[in-house]
């Protein structure tokens, strides 16, 4: 591991950030709806489309599921 690339103090300090809510919809927002199979797939499509609605509430929601 001495001789693989090594991670500066700043990059290992933007790793234990906290997430923000606009990571959780620039993430959700990456994701290929085309990609997802099945209901997934119908649910992300929706939630791209309903974000102004449930945006908030789905990035409260995976933002506690994180490890702080």
């Amino acid at each position: 591991m001495t001789n693989g690339p090594i991670l500066s103090r700043d990059q290992q300090l933007q790793l234990i950030e906290p997430i923000t809510r606009a990571e959780v919809q620039v993430a959700l927002q990456d994701i290929d709806s085309q990609k997802a199979p099945g209901v997934m797939g119908i649910m992300e499509s929706s939630s791209k489309k309903t974000w102004s609605i449930i945006g908030e509430e789905v990035s409260n929601e995976v933002i506690k599921l994180l490890p702080i």
